[in-house]
């Protein structure tokens, strides 16, 4: 809650328009860098413009507000929980993203990495390139749809990345005991149509490092002659690292 008795929601904020805005509220006692009492530290404030960026890459939080379960069963909001936020500020921030998110591809019911990536939409450039780790719901859930219709009529070179294993190795994530896929495509040019497939990997294993990740993109990157799922139910074609085979992918025509 701020001085002025609103609410905001950090870099969230941004989803309302391309204006300065400070980064950090330095009249919490948290932010200063002085003794008690002290504020020494200058307002950091950025420009963020709307299509400014040539790539927007994140690992945004997942939390939902309608998760209630376990360690979150006594919190109004999750998403705002933080800092000690009562209740009240919880609801009333809950409240400003829904405002903020209204029309675009956040949904609450996906949680606030669907309005991360609602953000990402509104700042990257025709022609840029979006690369978001996110829950694997975001390939077939329904409250994701709205971010699966916006890559449809606004991006093309649609690649997406997930493993086949069970466990935490369902994550690329190294905190995360979830399943998650990774999205990369390009915006459309302004006057572009959508066009081409969406290539769809299924990784055996969770990459065990920056190397191996460099070999499994490398190895993704060169696969050829790529089945369709129109081709019939015969799997995949074979991603090798050498001869070593890391996974399967599937492309599929853009609806």
């Amino acid at each position: 809650r701020q001085q002025d008795g609103t609410v905001a929601i950090g870099s969230l904020e941004l989803l309302q328009s391309s204006e300065v805005q400070p980064l950090f509220n330095m009249s919490d006692p948290a932010m200063r860098t002085g003794s008690a009492g002290e504020e020494t530290a200058e307002r950091v404030q950025a420009d963020v413009p709307d299509e400014g960026f040539d790539i927007v890459i994140m690992n945004p939080p997942f939390t939902r507000a309608t998760n209630h379960e376990g360690a979150h069963a006594d919190i109004t909001n999750p998403a705002f929980a933080a800092f000690n936020a009562t209740r009240t500020d919880q609801t009333a921030m809950g409240k400003r993203l829904n405002q903020l998110g209204r029309g675009s591809m956040y949904h609450g019911n996906a949680g606030i990495a669907s309005a991360f990536a609602a953000l990402a939409h509104r700042k990257l450039r025709p022609g840029g390139v979006f690369s978001f780790v996110l829950p694997l719901s975001a390939a077939v859930g329904l409250s994701w749809q709205n971010f699966r219709d916006a890559l449809v009529q606004h991006y093309t070179n649609i690649s997406v990345l997930s493993i086949a294993t069970s466990g935490k190795d369902m994550s690329f994530s190294s905190d995360t005991g979830m399943a998650e896929c990774l999205v990369v495509a390009r915006k459309l040019n302004r006057k572009e149509s959508p066009w081409g497939n969406v290539g769809f990997t299924s990784l055996l294993g969770r990459p065990g490092g920056f190397v191996q990740a460099a070999e499994i993109a490398r190895g993704v990157n060169s696969a050829y002659d790529v089945r369709g799922v129109e081709d019939g139910p015969f799997g995949g074609t074979q991603i090798l690292v050498g001869e070593e085979q890391i996974g399967e992918c599937m492309s599929a025509k853009i609806a």
